[in-house]
C-alpha cells in the first residue's frame, strides 16, 4: 500500500456536522478512505454524506448521541457495520464549558470531563473490538494546546483538565494496544476558527493578540489542522503512537 493514501481503509469522524470534524471528513475521504460521520445533527451529516459521494468519495451518516457508553458503542457498532468494519477513528468530539459562571460548579465540570474525556475511552474502546479483528488501528485523539497551558481569554477550567487528561489516556492506550497493532496518538490544535471559537475570534482584538502570539504570526485554518489528523491516520505514520502533535504555529515555543 502506499503510505500516502488512506485507499482500502474505514474511518470513523466524531464530531464530524460542522468545525474540524468536518474537515476531517472530507479530507480522509479525498485520501480514498471510507468514511462514516456522527453528530447529533442528521440533516447536516446527511448534507456531508452527499458532498463526498458527490466527490466520488463513499461516507455514512451515523447520527448519535455520545453522552453515554451505550451511544458510543450502538455508534461505533453501526459505523463498522455500514462501512464493513473499522480501521481508523478520530475522536474528534467535544464541548466547552459555561462562561457565565465565576469559576465551573461542581456538576459543570463534571459534565465536561464526561463529554471531553469519558467519551473518547469509550468509542476507542468500542472501536478496539473492530480493530483487533484486523489486527490494525489508528485512533487519533483531538485535544488542545489547553493540555499544556491556560487561556489568556477565558474560563477554561474543566475544558484544560479534560484536554491534559485525553493526552495521558492517548498515551496509556498506545502503551496497551500496540501488541495488537492499533497505535494510539493525539494532535493537540492552537486557535482556529470553528463554531465554539467563532465568537472569541470574532473579537478583533483577540484574533490580532492570537496573530501576535503566534511564531508564524496568524491562526491556523482548520484545514491545516487536519492535515495533521490525517498524518496520523496514514500508513506513513505506522511507527508513531503514544504520542501528541502539537498544531500551534509556535504559540507554545513562545
Amino acid at each position: 500500500m502506499d503510505v500516502w493514501t488512506l485507499t482500502g481503509r474505514r474511518a470513523l469522524v466524531t464530531g464530524a456536522s460542522s468545525g474540524l470534524g468536518e474537515v476531517v471528513a472530507l479530507e480522509l475521504a479525498a485520501l480514498g478512505a471510507s468514511v462514516a460521520v456522527t453528530a447529533r445533527r442528521r440533516d447536516r451529516l446527511e448534507e456531508l454524506a452527499e458532498r463526498i459521494a458527490a466527490g466520488g468519495g463513499r461516507c455514512a451518516a451515523v447520527p448519535g448521541d455520545l453522552a453515554d457508553e451505550q451511544g458510543c458503542r450502538a455508534v461505533v457498532d453501526e459505523a463498522a457495520d455500514c462501512l464493513g468494519g473499522l480501521d481508523v477513528l478520530v475522536n474528534n468530539a467535544g464541548v466547552g464549558e459555561d462562561e457565565s459562571l465565576p469559576f465551573p460548579n461542581v456538576a459543570g465540570y463534571a459534565q465536561t470531563l464526561a463529554f471531553n474525556l469519558v467519551t473518547p475511552y469509550a468509542c476507542a474502546a468500542a472501536a478496539y473490538e473492530h480493530m483487533t479483528r484486523g489486527g490494525y488501528g489508528k485512533i487519533v485523539n483531538v485535544g488542545s494546546i489547553y493540555a499544556f497551558t491556560t487561556s489568556p481569554f477565558k474560563k477554561a477550567t474543566a475544558y484544560s483538565a479534560s484536554k491534559a487528561g485525553l493526552l495521558g489516556m492517548t498515551r496509556d492506550l498506545a502503551s496497551q494496544w500496540g501488541k495488537d497493532g492499533i497505535r494510539v496518538n493525539a494532535v493537540a490544535p492552537g486557535y482556529f476558527a470553528s463554531e465554539m471559537t467563532g465568537s472569541l475570534l470574532a473579537q478583533g482584538a483577540v484574533a490580532d493578540y492570537v496573530a501576535a502570539r503566534s511564531a508564524l504570526g496568524r491562526m491556523a485554518t482548520a484545514e491545516e489542522v487536519a492535515h495533521a489528523v490525517a498524518f496520523l491516520c496514514l500508513p506513513a505514520s505506522d511507527y508513531v503512537t503514544g504520542t501528541t502533535l502539537v498544531v500551534d504555529g509556535g504559540w507554545l515555543a513562545r
